[in-house]
């Protein structure tokens, strides 16, 4: 979720392109994020007419990225982002210590750039997350 907020902050994506949207300006998250708000309350609910009807931004993307209630946005990428958005909402650490050390033994033993890329995007996902 931070790099989204320091990306909105900005205007710029992680890559260094210039949104096509305008930076939200920073108050916004003080003021307005957690806010429940009458026009978000009108809009369709996330996911269809069955699922939740958020009232505030912060519900409204949370709810886009996925939920109990509406979990197809994480079947592609169940093991990369769901279940470390699960845990970090459960106040968890995104991920273990011991799958990093696991990981990192693996791409020590290994000596190959397959074993280093999981190793290293276990931790792209934990970065991306906190």
């Amino acid at each position: 979720m931070k790099g989204f907020v320091q990306a909105s902050f900005s205007g710029l994506l992680p890559s260094g392109q210039a949104a096509n949207l305008a930076a939200i300006p920073r108050h916004f998250y003080t003021n307005q994020w957690d806010v429940p708000n009458s026009a978000l309350a009108a809009r369709p609910a996330v996911g269809g007419p069955s699922v939740a009807q958020p009232v505030s931004p912060n519900d409204r993307v949370m709810e886009g990225f996925g939920s109990n209630n509406w979990p197809g946005p994480f079947m592609a990428v169940d093991a990369q982002i769901n279940g470390a958005k699960g845990r970090i909402m459960n106040l968890r650490p995104p991920t273990r210590l011991e799958t990093i050390t696991i990981l990192a033994n693996t791409a020590v033993r290994e000596d190959s750039q397959g074993a280093a890329d999981e190793l290293l995007q276990s931790i792209r996902v934990v970065s991306h997350q906190t």
